[in-house]
């Protein structure tokens, strides 16, 4: 088997690059372990529920498409909707 790290130099320079990765996906974890904390500890009357934007849409007064943008929406969730309730049938 072909190993590009031969000499020690670069056995050294694989070893701290690897260790850089695990530190640092360490911290994502990290991160990421508190996020979801703190959403565990939320009540439903604080969690944020609010509606940015309703969009109805009526076509020929026979077909109704709805979207509804929340405020923990992402923009691009929130064209995603606006684009698919806009779309015509």
């Amino acid at each position: 088997m072909h190993n590009d790290w031969k000499g020690a130099y670069s056995r050294r320079l694989q070893k701290s690059a690897s260790e850089r990765g695990r530190r640092m996906a360490e911290r994502r974890w990290q991160l990421d372990r508190e996020r979801r904390e703190k959403l565990a500890l939320l009540t439903a009357e604080q969690y944020p529920n609010r509606i940015v934007r309703r969009i109805v849409v009526i076509d020929g007064e026979q077909e109704v498409r709805e979207a509804v943008i929340w405020n923990w929406d992402s923009d691009r969730e929130a064209r995603r909707k606006t684009r698919q309730v806009l779309r015509k049938r």
